[in-house]
């Protein structure tokens, strides 16, 4: 018989959890040649650990370890930085003023029409933590209901490359009409409407100095400061504030992408302009939400216009495969500290896992509601009868164990994707696990909510786990092994 993988969850949830695993069958009175015995090591804490050590050792005596000539070096901290997530880190440190300040104030512009030019400050780079601009006079060549389609006119070299706008700013404004402005707007809330221009249309603005003509892989952003009325202070943030309510879109994405990636970008930036409106200017909030939890709702606003991995979408499905390929290596919350500086992978999947196991009006409640980062994420979950550790520890457990045929419980699997196999036009092939010999010392356990995920060599029973590098009062542990009940 199989066994079936079901944990009794602790009350409370410890900040870490050392969980091990048995996927076996059952061969007379041992285990079988092609035992698959894990170790999922998950932290629910929110500040680094940095001198935590993880050590784990076989105490039992009816079996003898085999000798494993690996060793496992410790993931090293990514040195490249992604230039989008600069900036985002950049925005989520600024404090902005609360709706009620004068910098926040209705001016009422006239409608735009198809053929009207207007100029804008594009970010495109950034110098000592400060943003470098270029200005650019941008065409409006459609008109939605909700939206204003405007093209960079550097990009509009010739009659072919117009003509190719045209048609593609029609099918992005009735998408965003149809699709992402209902769903985004229902799932997440509202926008600031009228806004800051006193115009209720968002702006898409397309140019290629988004992404800095090519030279980084930017492909779209939202800036909090637009959401303002430009200031006549050199030194202010909002000097030069486009004051209006625009999103940023690469020229080359749209023109080389496909749907899922321009459109699919345009729904995740659309969500950080509801999100920023909701935190900051709806609660008057100084300050937005944490970055990973804002990037997080920015990637679920993907999965839920249709523009996620079922619909084979290349940019997200390579961060889903790049976490799963080494998932150690990614925080939830050290955004910096991801390779390249980025974790939309594991926030993508965790909010998608939210969505699963609680429904998807859990998702509206966090960003409509005034509270921010990780204890915001915890009060909401407690509404649900469950905290934020109980769910990083059964997340990191569903990303092992999601397509594990022994795996009965609905805590570890996702409703709506399949951590290997086929997703629409998307195949996954797992979570790689890392090979603990033993007795073993690991490195690295220590980075706030993350998960290392190992696989133990045949015939280890009961490891015994030993956390060292911190007060053990901060957590506590609950290891435990699951085999079939006739074992």
């Amino acid at each position: 018989p199989e066994a079936t993988v079901s944990l009794t969850p602790a009350e409370p949830a410890p900040d870490i959890a050392v969980r091990p695993i048995a996927l076996n069958t059952v061969e007379s009175i041992g285990l079988a040649a092609e035992t698959e015995n894990l170790l999922v090591v998950s932290t629910a804490f929110d500040k680094p650990l940095p001198g935590l050590r993880l050590a784990a050792e076989d105490v039992s005596i009816a079996y003898a370890l085999r000798t494993v000539p690996e060793t496992l070096a410790p993931s090293a901290a990514s040195t490249v930085r992604d230039r989008h997530a600069i900036f985002r880190r950049m925005e989520s440190q600024m404090a902005w003023p609360a709706s009620g300040s004068t910098s926040y104030r209705i001016k009422q512009s006239e409608p735009l029409d198809v053929g009207a030019t207007r100029d804008f400050w594009v970010i495109v780079d950034f110098v000592n933590e400060r943003y470098v601009e270029t200005s650019v006079k941008a065409e409006v060549l459609h008109v939605g209901a909700n939206c204003y389609v405007l093209v960079d006119q550097i990009a509009l070299v010739n009659n072919r490359m117009r003509n190719r706008f045209i048609a593609r700013a029609q099918e992005i404004a009735d998408t965003f009409d149809r699709v992402v402005y209902p769903t985004n707007t229902e799932l997440f809330g509202a926008e600031p409407r009228p806004g800051v221009d006193g115009d209720p249309r968002v702006l898409i603005l397309i140019s290629p100095a988004v992404g800095n003509y090519g030279r980084d892989t930017t492909l779209g952003y939202f800036s909090q400061r637009d959401a303002f009325a430009p200031e006549r202070r050199p030194d202010s943030p909002l000097a030069r504030s486009n004051g209006a309510e625009i999103i940023y879109v690469s020229s080359q994405i749209v023109t080389q992408g496909s749907p899922e990636d321009y459109m699919g970008t345009i729904a995740h930036e659309f969500q950080h302009m509801i999100n920023f409106n909701q935190k900051v200017l709806l609660n008057k909030k100084r300050s937005a939400e944490e970055l990973w939890i804002d990037e997080g709702m920015a990637m679920y606003a993907i999965e839920a216009t249709g523009y996620g991995l079922k619909t084979g979408g290349q940019v997200l499905a390579t961060h889903v495969r790049e976490f799963q390929a080494n998932p150690s290596a990614y925080s939830l919350s050290e955004w910096d500290k991801n390779p390249e500086g980025i974790g939309y992978g594991p926030v993508y999947l965790l909010m998608v896992y939210l969505a699963d196991r609680f429904g998807p009006d859990i998702i509206r409640s966090i960003v409509t509601s005034e509270g921010l980062g990780a204890a915001n994420l915890d009060a909401v979950l407690q509404t649900k009868n469950s905290s934020l550790k109980e769910v990083l520890h059964d997340w990191a457990m569903a990303n092992v164990l999601d397509s594990a045929p022994q795996n009965q419980d609905p805590r570890y699997q996702y409703r709506s994707l399949d951590m290997v196999g086929d997703n629409g036009s998307t195949r996954l092939t797992g979570f790689r696990t890392e090979r603990l010999s033993l007795p073993a010392q690991v490195l690295d356990v220590g980075r706030p909510f993350s998960a290392r995920d190992f696989r133990l060599v045949d015939g280890v029973l009961a490891p015994r786990i030993n956390v060292t590098g911190a007060t053990p009062a901060i957590w506590r542990l609950f290891p435990r092994l699951v085999l079939p009940e006739d074992f």
